[in-house]
Formats: structure tokens, C-alpha cells, sequence
């Protein structure tokens, strides 16, 4: 259903962006401030004079524009709602694209999420090289893996397959990535 909504919410957005950051980035600074840095670089980009920025779940720091943060914000914010899509298939597209470069961790049927397939790959062939080492989640720690595993890690990729070293950029940007109505859906 999403890739049926994406190319709609693409014509229907008057300014869109996708800002993608990469594991190494995400491994030395951590999810949480990553993930406002990203959001923050994403609303300064689509924010204009009197619009009120949105963002899911709790507000975002030194914005410098109106804001709010809208608890639940998928389930009750078209515009939120709509933010979550283009995510979700930017990074499903993202997660097919490196189960080329990337054979043996089925990345194209789990995309990312723990499955107990997604960890069955991992007990076999290790980490790959776009796995966050610094992924705490319970299932991850159960898989007990030796150093060997993390001898595996090379390079990274950005969006458009291009190996970029695993420090990826140093501030740890794979892309941000800019669409506006009317141009190619691959863009986003």
C-alpha cells in the first residue's frame, strides 16, 4: 500500500525531502541524536514563513521555525502520515538495492527488520556492512556473535550503490535527498 501511496503523496506535496544517514554516523553519535539531526536538517528544509513545522512524537531542538510535536503524529497527522511513507519506501527501495551488493542477508524480504530470518543471516555470514554495530536491540544480543563478525564490516553504500568507506562522510550523511512535485520518483 505505500508504494501505491507514494507517487501521490509526491505530486500532491508542495516540497519533500528524505535525509538518509548512514550506519558508521549513526554507530558514533548515536540513534536518538542522529535521528533529531536528521529530522531537524529534513523540517529546515521544507519549513516557509508562517507554516507550522510537525514532527512525530516530541519537539525538535533549536528549529528556529514554529513547531509541534504531535504524540501519535502517523495516526493523527496527514502530513506526518504522509513524512512516514516516503521513509518507509525510501528505505525499503534502499534495503532491495543492497541485497545486491549484499547476497546472504535476504535484505529484499525483511528490509532491516529483525525477522528470525534476519538473524539467522547474521549467525551465518556475520554483520554486513550496512548493519548498525551499535544496535542494541534483544533479539541482536541473543545472536552471542564473536569479533569475527564485526571483522566483517567494509564499505558502506550511499543511496546510489556507490561504495563510500564505512567512516561514510564525516558528518555522517549518506544523502539528503530533495523532490519536488513532478520530478522522477526515484529521486525521493
Amino acid at each position: 500500500m505505500r508504494e501505491e501511496l507514494f507517487p501521490l503523496i509526491m505530486r500532491a506535496a508542495a516540497r519533500t525531502v528524505v535525509v538518509v544517514r548512514c550506519p558508521r554516523g549513526i554507530d558514533s553519535r548515536g540513534l536518538h541524536k542522529t535521528n533529531i539531526e536528521a529530522l531537524h536538517s529534513s523540517l529546515r528544509a521544507v519549513a516557509r514563513p508562517g507554516a507550522i513545522c510537525l514532527s512525530d512524537g516530541f519537539p525538535v531542538p533549536d528549529l528556529g521555525c514554529a513547531q509541534r510535536a504531535v504524540v501519535g503524529g502517523d495516526a493523527t497527522s496527514a502530513a506526518i502520515a504522509a513524512a512516514s511513507v516516503l521513509a518507509k519506501v525510501t528505505r525499503d527501495r534502499y534495503m532491495r538495492t543492497a541485497a545486491a551488493a549484499h547476497p546472504g542477508w535476504e535484505f529484499e524480504a525483511h528490509v532491516g527488520y529483525s525477522t528470525p530470518e534476519h538473524r539467522a543471516a547474521i549467525v551465518a555470514n556475520g554483520v554486513s556492512p550496512i548493519h548498525r554495530l551499535s544496535f542494541a536491540s534483544i533479539a541482536y544480543t541473543q545472536l552471542s556473535l564473536d569479533g569475527s563478525a564485526l571483522e566483517r564490516v567494509g564499505d558502506v553504500l550511499d543511496p546510489d550503490g556507490e561504495a563510500i568507506g564505512p567512516d561514510c562522510h564525516a558528518d555522517g550523511v549518506e544523502a539528503d535527498l530533495l523532490a519536488v512535485p513532478g520530478a522522477e520518483e526515484g529521486r525521493a
